[in-house]
């Protein structure tokens, strides 16, 4: 089995390929930074997203993601895991409006695949 079918094997939710913008919120020694980037695919748990900046395993961050049907998606997520700016992101505290938002848009991507 090759280590792609493996990771897929382990996951909660099937991703789904987008081109999404995202906007993130993260504090570091007390100091709020804003950056922006892209998510390249997203599921119900989580996105990968790239973001020319360095974030840290672990570290808390606050998105907002455009999603393409219907009002942003706003998510607290951590960092898992990374490949260069690439980042693993796991979502942690969403609203229920939002849940549902993002629990349709990945049932509509679905369709399109």
């Amino acid at each position: 089995m090759t280590p792609e079918a493996k990771q897929k094997e382990h996951r909660r939710w099937p991703r789904y390929q987008v081109k999404l913008r995202a906007s993130l919120k993260l504090t570091r020694n007390g100091i709020e930074h804003f950056l922006s980037g892209t998510c390249y695919d997203i599921s119900e748990g989580g996105t990968r997203l790239f973001v020319a900046s360095e974030l840290r395993p672990g570290e808390e961050l606050h998105l907002k993601l455009t999603v393409p049907y219907g009002q942003p998606v706003t998510v607290q997520g951590v960092v898992r895991n990374h490949i260069r700016y690439e980042y693993g992101i796991e979502f942690v505290e969403i609203s229920e409006l939002d849940r549902q938002s993002l629990v349709r848009n990945c049932k509509a991507l679905s369709l399109l695949v």
